[in-house]
């Protein structure tokens, strides 16, 4: 063996921290002056460390999360709106009282297209990324075919101790200069060849490869490789793997070092020093090779155990950090961008083509009966709704087709508005028209088409909030006749208070009908603050078992079009519903303020 004294020390030389030494504020077992906070930066809280990578990790490939009040992301904006709240006050609108549709003030087409042309950039480099590395994957596959098998009965004992008595496959293979574990759901140790004629060091390194493969290292190695080519653009996420590997290889030495007589430390860090020279693989790989030996090097000699109570204030701070920043913020401002999808056919995108064509056309012409027959399989229902649009003359002088999925559509209009007709303002802007491809006729339905700041804003706001799901909710279980142009939550009709509370209940809290006359009294103060509510409405309420049922009936469309919240807390949420699906005039419109429950 190296001497090994010679070659590490220049490793021992000036570890002392001269403020350490200065402030003197506690004295270890070597005579070392360290401060307090020392023993959280050791070798034994690497692994609390390595989890601090998880959250990243998670976050980097799922877009979507639960949103919370506790997340994180709430700090950095004071646009975000607090969850749900109990309902103060209600407004009528006259559902008869036509109003006009503003066309302007969207986000320009050019914006819309230039952000698709910089996502269809980042989609092919992603994709090109993503290729060279499977590439390299199985042309390594392939070569470690060739590998000379170990013989694992011999290796029994290390198993034992690392895996607890589970066998992986260990390989000998010339492909590789340093060993490492090879494989995802399958993982193999794979040693370089030269390893079959030295017995120097072969326990300790198998021992650090297995743990890796029990503490699924190899595949969270994997998905930040993922999630890295999903970020290419952002050096932070290279940045922050490389910072990960290093953790994990510290965090699967402090396991090693557990395992390992303290007779045998200097042993493992000698094995260290002896891969230092070699060549790593690839960082795709969890391998023994060279990875900051210095630090681990001298982890290896000063490891200790971390105490009890460090490790318990960790396991909290742990738990801490993954409430805070798994979670999104409840409703964060945003764009809404429409994107095609790739696995589309080139069939049913020139069926979306078409239908856009004759929507074109119709809306130029003013044709009500042309109109109609997009929007319904019985026109002769729907053409007195469109009538209005006989007096509206507009040209459309761009259209951009964005197909969402085999089903869905969205068509984006320049329109300049001649004459308004009392439907749109005079003027030039944007309509968005969405088409949805139904088992009925061949031919999408045109099943909305609106001002793109409407579509835009219903959304970002359809079931991202609490407070704006309420009051949908509401706008859809009340009726114009239960109540005048404006009123308290009190003032509600117990039917619509019953149904709002059940429907929040089933939706928002998994709940299951029926519900007890308790249940819903509390329902009724969580959301209105009304106290001690009873309904004996044989609409809702049963009175032979009694408990109360909800049965949502035939439905409008109710959108929310509007969101707003004061520093105060209190939150303003505006819906209409439509009987047509243009949406040429709102049948009803609705304005709820909601403040947030204590």
């Amino acid at each position: 063996m190296r001497d090994f004294g010679a070659r590490t020390a220049i490793f021992r030389r000036g570890t002392r921290p001269r403020k350490a030494r200065r402030k003197g504020i506690c004295r270890g077992q070597t005579g070392q002056w360290v401060t307090p906070f020392r023993v959280l930066r050791g070798a034994g809280s690497t692994g609390f460390l390595y989890m601090l990578w998880l959250p990243l990790l998670f976050r980097m490939l799922v877009p979507y999360t639960l949103p919370s009040p506790a997340s994180l992301f709430n700090l950095f904006s004071k646009n975000l709106a607090t969850p749900g709240g109990m309902l103060i006050s209600v407004e009528y609108f006259d559902p008869y009282q036509p109003v006009l549709q503003n066309v302007s003030g969207g986000e320009g087409l050019f914006t819309k297209q230039l952000l698709a042309v910089l996502a269809g950039v980042w989609g092919a480099v992603a994709l090109a990324l993503a290729a060279w590395v499977l590439v390299r994957y199985f042309a390594l596959r392939q070569k470690l075919a060739r590998g000379r098998s170990a013989d694992l009965t011999a290796l029994q004992p290390v198993f034992d101790r690392a895996a607890g008595g589970r066998r992986t496959p260990v390989v000998y293979s010339a492909a590789v200069s340093s060993p490492l574990v090879f494989g995802f759901f399958h993982p193999k140790v794979v040693l370089p060849a030269e390893m079959l004629d030295r017995r120097e060091g072969t326990e300790c390194i198998l021992l650090h490869e297995l743990i890796h493969v029990r503490r699924k290292d190899h595949i969270v190695i994997q998905l930040f490789t993922a999630a890295a080519i999903l970020h290419w653009f952002n050096p932070l996420a290279w940045l922050a793997r490389r910072l990960m590997v290093k953790d994990m290889e510290a965090a699967c030495d402090a396991r090693v070092l557990e395992l390992l007589e303290p007779s045998r430390r200097v042993e493992y860090a000698q094995t260290l020093l002896d891969w230092a020279d070699s060549r790593r693989h690839s960082m795709q790989y969890a391998n023994f090779g060279q990875n900051d030996t210095k630090k681990r090097i001298l982890n290896a000699l000063n490891w200790k155990q971390l105490p009890r109570w460090a490790q318990t204030v960790l396991a909290v701070v742990i738990c801490g950090v993954f409430a805070c920043t798994l979670t999104n913020p409840v409703l964060a401002e945003g764009h809404y961008l429409p994107v095609s999808s790739p696995f589309v056919g080139d069939d049913q995108r020139e069926n979306f083509r078409a239908a856009a064509a004759r929507l074109i056309g119709a809306l130029e012409a003013g044709d009500a009966a042309q109109l109609a027959a997009l929007a319904s399989m019985d026109p002769a229902y729907y053409e007195p709704v469109y009538a209005p649009f006989g007096g509206v003359r507009l040209q459309v002088k761009d259209a951009q087709l964005y197909c969402n999925s085999s089903r869905s559509a969205e068509v984006y209009l320049t329109v300049d508005v001649k004459e308004g007709g009392g439907i749109y303002s005079e003027g030039e802007g944007t309509l968005v028209a969405r088409l949805t491809q139904t088992g009925y006729r061949a031919e999408p339905f045109v099943s909305c088409l609106m001002p793109q700041k409407k579509y835009e804003n219903i959304r970002l706001l359809e079931d991202e909030n609490e407070a704006v799901r309420l009051a949908v909710r509401l706008a859809r279980n009340l009726q114009s006749s239960e109540a005048g142009a404006g009123f308290d939550a009190g003032g509600l009709p117990p039917v619509t208070v019953a149904r709002v509370c059940m429907e929040s209940a089933e939706q928002d809290k998994g709940e299951k009908p029926p519900f007890s006359k308790e249940r819903m009294a509390q329902l009724a103060k969580e959301y209105f603050a009304i106290e001690g509510f009873f309904c004996d409405d044989p609409a809702v309420y049963d009175a032979a078992s009694g408990t109360y049922f909800f049965d949502p009936g035939e439905e409008l469309a109710y959108y929310p079009v509007e969101f707003t919240q004061t520093e105060d807390g209190q939150t303003t949420v505006s819906v209409e519903s439509y009987r047509d699906p243009m949406s040429a005039f709102p049948q009803t419109q609705l304005q709820c303020r909601l403040t947030k429950v204590a």
